[in-house]
């Protein structure tokens, strides 16, 4: 199982965007942070490479590349 985990020590929520490398969006999810750390399944996606997008409470904005097999 493919799983995504979140940690933010200074966030309440964050929205998760996954794009394929085409810029379809495959996944969006506001997900509340209460300790802090969540995380979201990405066993739907199929194989390929793909860009998470995380904005947070704070507006920060982090992005990464992701491969699934």
């Amino acid at each position: 199982e493919q799983t995504l985990y979140i940690h933010d020590a200074e966030a309440d929520w964050v929205t998760i965007t996954v794009y394929s490398s085409t810029g379809k969006i495959y996944q969006r999810a506001s997900i509340n942070l209460p300790d802090h750390y969540a995380s979201i399944s990405l066993a739907s996606l199929p194989e390929g490479v793909y860009i998470v997008s995380a904005t947070d409470s704070n507006g920060e904005t982090r992005t990464l590349k992701l491969k699934t097999e």
